[in-house]
């Protein structure tokens, strides 16, 4: 239902109070909570209250029917659209109570809606709605067509979805679509299936959702897929599922090309949640998957987002192991929030309190934190916190009980992995991690060797000092292995990655392109550019931009192309995304040759009498001789092609790359090597624009 501002207003500052009052179980007025009569808004608010209430009576054991309301408000009668609604919304109910109405039952209630009312239609949206819902097989087996009324009434949309008249039939290997070659079926669900396919220009292997248009809510399935891959296209994350582009075939059905996790012993789209079925997981293992997890969710919170959906079977493992988030399709994003107020949405066992509430409109990442605390336990323990098979008691444990300390299952689990996993858990938000960033880092403290320890010692108060001091005497005559006497300690050595981003409005399959993933043959005019680097450890970040004349820009801290406007103030960082906003770039411009991106990073902050742009001047002009590869350094030295990526095309033809390139990278490293412990380059052509001075 399409509400203006007011009407939201009112609605959510209605559903409130009716809340608040069932909490504190005193009486609820609804004349009190509606506008008066005649207000136009006053039968919006009443839907919602409606439901809003309905809901809190069948979770709390009191089976209310729809008829009971339509007698204390006829006006809603009015209406024969209003009643489908809040009919609907008695459905979706009962689904999430496993009690799930008979199309007779439905017949017999409402006889004038008789051959209307389907209720494989209804159930089966509730479904592709609610993630994980009772079986309803037996109903869809009655295989009754859908009601037009209905089917409008829920999949209404922002947007029309342009739902082809008839599905395309299933692809079949070496079939052709747009400039993909279908190899075989990854995946098949009720929502869509998923294909590998080759991109045949790059023989570049991707993944492509198709989805389901054979279902009675078709409608909803296509808005679905549209809606995950606008919000991950907009979500540029290493361990974040990279949608490149959308487009339809010839009947019009739209489909989502993607990354292609290729999975590792498991097999091909080998998930978390199939390697938890085969094994329990060690906990260093279970914190190493973790931690970019949470990262990569960290990244989608600061944009906004709030995935809603995280589970072990959205997390999708590569060859390397290494985890990367998927399934967006229930992502909340804030600007959306106070208008799916009382929505439910996610997979039971994995919500937090707060969405089995349904308190859509104040959810934040912190919901995310509980559901990577579930999926943390579910490592650590074998099993989830909270797994009842009936739908009431399941509510009941995530609402009320505290799960079983994972200790008590397995007393070899680390204490202080349990204490970051059940802080994870709390029933309370304002109890919880802040931020998935803040998880992540309490488990890449916890794996730090030796760290427990000197946290002990360090809570012992007075007796802390004797042994401090005992330590540090028999540490001057006994100093460890690998480590010399009077050395300070060996700290790891400063790394990190760079990638480039590639982003072009006018070229569908430019779009979202990563160099660190050898997707770019070459940079063209019209391309934007976005800018990753990443650093194992803080320390002052500086990028520096080489164009194809030889020339050099710096990109930041300064002010972009202004070498003279450097900040009063900088500070260390580990990450670096620029342009700051993520669906914004910087347009590619110049003639024709090799452009360079360099990451230089100190442990202070760069002296103010450094002249660093001194440091770039002639350097040689590289003609563009190879448009196959990027060329990546580190402290100046060339790495192998496969030691950047594991995916994406094989090229090998390098020998024909122009030596300036080398030549530069030799000049820039004994330049800057007096000044910086840490340089990462890459090159990469640009056809640029003949026409360039």
């Amino acid at each position: 239902m399409d509400f203006n501002d007011r009407e939201w207003d009112l609605v959510d500052d209605a559903v409130g109070r009716l809340e608040a009052a069932w909490r504190m179980k005193a009486p609820v007025d609804f004349q009190a909570l509606l506008p008066p009569s005649g207000d136009p808004h006053r039968n919006p608010v009443l839907r919602e209250l409606i439901k809003a209430d309905q809901e809190l009576r069948w979770r709390s054991g009191e089976r209310k029917l729809l008829e009971s309301y339509l007698t204390e408000w006829p006006e809603l009668l009015a209406e024969e659209s209003d009643v489908v609604e809040l009919l609907r919304a008695e459905c979706e109910t009962r689904a999430l109570c496993d009690i799930l109405p008979t199309r007779e039952e439905l017949a017999a209630r409402f006889p004038k809606l008789g051959a209307e009312i389907d209720l494989n239609c209804i159930a089966a949206t509730v479904r592709g709605e609610r993630g994980e819902l009772p079986d309803i097989s037996s109903i869809s087996s009655l295989n009754i067509p859908c009601d037009a009324q209905l089917t409008a009434a829920f999949s209404k949309s922002s947007t029309d979805p342009q739902v082809p008249a008839r599905p395309s039939p299933p692809l079949e290997s070496g079939d052709i679509l747009g400039n993909y070659e279908i190899m075989k079926v990854l995946g098949q669900g009720a929502m869509g299936t998923v294909y590998l396919a080759r991109q045949k220009e790059l023989d570049w292997q991707v993944a492509i959702k198709i989805p389901r248009l054979d279902q009675p809510h078709s409608a909803r399935i296509v808005e679905r897929l549209l809606e995950e891959a606008k919000t991950v296209v907009r979500l540029k994350h290493p361990h974040i599922v990279t949608v490149h582009h959308i487009d339809r075939d010839a009947a019009g059905t739209p489909y989502v090309v993607m990354d292609y996790i290729e999975g590792g012993t498991l097999g091909e789209g080998c998930t978390l949640g199939e390697l938890l079925q085969r094994e329990r997981l060690a906990p260093e293992r279970a914190a190493e998957l973790l931690i970019p997890t949470a990262e990569a969710v960290h990244f989608a919170h600061r944009h906004g987002f709030v995935h809603r959906d995280l589970k072990p079977g959205n997390i999708l493992l590569d060859r390397e192991g290494r985890p990367h988030v998927a399934d967006f399709g229930l992502a909340l994003h804030e600007s959306r929030q106070q208008r799916q107020a009382g929505e439910y949405a996610g997979t039971f066992r994995y919500m937090a309190p707060e969405q089995v509430r349904g308190e859509t409109h104040r959810l934040d990442g912190r919901a995310d934190v509980w559901a990577l605390g579930v999926i943390l336990y579910e490592m650590l323990a074998g099993r989830r916190p909270f797994e009842s098979a009936d739908p009431q008691i399941l509510e009941d444990e995530i609402l009320h009980r505290d799960p079983r300390p994972p200790r008590q299952i397995d007393d070899k689990i680390p204490a202080e992995l349990e204490k970051i996993c059940l802080k994870c858990l709390k029933k309370d938000a304002a109890q919880r991690y802040l931020t998935a960033a803040d998880l992540a880092e309490d488990l890449r403290q916890w794996r730090q060797p030796g760290r427990a320890l000197r946290r002990k010692l360090l809570g012992t108060g007075l007796v802390a000092g004797l042994i401090l001091f005992l330590g540090w005497a028999f540490w001057r005559e006994s100093p460890p292995p690998g480590r010399t006497q009077g050395t300070a300690p060996t700290v790891a050595p400063l790394e990190g990655t760079l990638d480039v981003l590639i982003w072009n409005t006018a070229d569908p399959a430019r779009r979202g392109l990563s160099l660190l993933k050898r997707q770019v043959m070459s940079l063209r005019p019209n391309d934007k550019v976005q800018i990753k680097a990443d650093l194992n450890r803080p320390a002052y970040i500086y990028l520096v931009w080489i164009d194809s004349r030889g020339a050099a820009w710096p990109v930041y801290p300064w002010t972009r192309g202004r070498w003279d406007e450097r900040p009063q103030k900088e500070i260390e960082q580990t990450r670096l995304s620029l342009p700051p906003a993520a669906d914004e770039g910087w347009a590619m411009q110049g003639p024709p040759g090799m452009e360079t991106l360099l990451l230089l990073a100190r442990a202070e902050p760069l002296p103010r009498d450094l002249d660093l742009k001194g440091f770039f001047t002639e350097l040689p002009k590289a003609k563009p001789q190879n448009l196959q590869a990027p060329l990546w350094f580190v402290r100046g030295k060339r790495i192998p092609e496969d030691a950047d990526s594991t995916r994406g095309p094989n090229f090998s033809n390098t020998s024909r790359i122009d030596d300036a390139v080398l030549r530069t990278q030799r000049i820039i490293q004994e330049r800057l090597e007096p000044h910086f412990i840490f340089t990462r380059a890459v090159s990469v052509a640009s056809e640029g624009e003949e026409n360039e001075p």
